[in-house]
């Protein structure tokens, strides 16, 4: 089950680094870029954190290193596989909206409140998340801990930026969604 689980998880992973880089082509021509290069060094720590993560996996997988039990790892595969399902649906109902590595506000943007947004006003991150609680989960290490509490930091960082920018853009519209659709965890939080 190690092999399997861990490559399952990388596989995860790798998809999500496929559609984030496909991506980049084809969005809309930004209208507004709050202080970019400071959301630069913001996502360096996102790529730190990321890379601790993919290192580590890779590393259990080479070792044949496995979970403490069969539950924790089933529970680790379901946790990616449902969480990259979830930030890749989120991403792609975000359509040419996305942002990418800079939070911004594009020409033409309009407030997505339809598939998983109608549930959780950041889903691409609630997605991430599990993916990274599913890492833990299948390789408990210091790489794993640290580097989903970095991923962690930066969307949380990146989510205050990213609501200030859609209060400003979509001023009553954003506030209705944000009074009705919770952050990242539905009806939690």
């Amino acid at each position: 089950m190690n092999t399997a689980a861990i490559i399952a998880v990388l596989v995860s992973w790798l998809a999500i680094f496929i559609v984030w880089t496909r991506g980049f082509f084809g969005n809309k021509r930004n209208a507004a870029v709050p202080k970019a290069a400071a959301q630069w060094l913001v996502n360096i720590v996102l790529v730190v954190g990321f890379v601790l993560l993919a290192w580590t996996l890779w590393s259990a997988l080479l070792s044949g290193r496995a979970p403490s039990s069969a539950t924790l790892g089933t529970l680790g595969i379901l946790a990616s596989l449902f969480g990259g399902a979830l930030a890749i649906w989120a991403r792609v109902i975000l359509g040419r909206n996305w942002s990418g590595v800079v939070v911004t506000v594009k020409a033409g943007h309009r407030l997505v409140t339809a598939g998983p947004y109608a549930y959780i006003r950041h889903p691409i991150y609630a997605g991430l998340l599990m993916m990274c609680l599913g890492s833990i989960l299948l390789a408990p290490s210091f790489g794993t801990g640290v580097g989903s509490l970095l991923m962690l930091t930066v969307f949380l960082v990146r989510i205050r930026g990213e609501e200030r920018l859609m209060r400003t853009a979509f001023k009553d519209n954003h506030e209705n969604y944000r009074m009705r659709v919770k952050k990242l965890f539905p009806m939690v939080w």
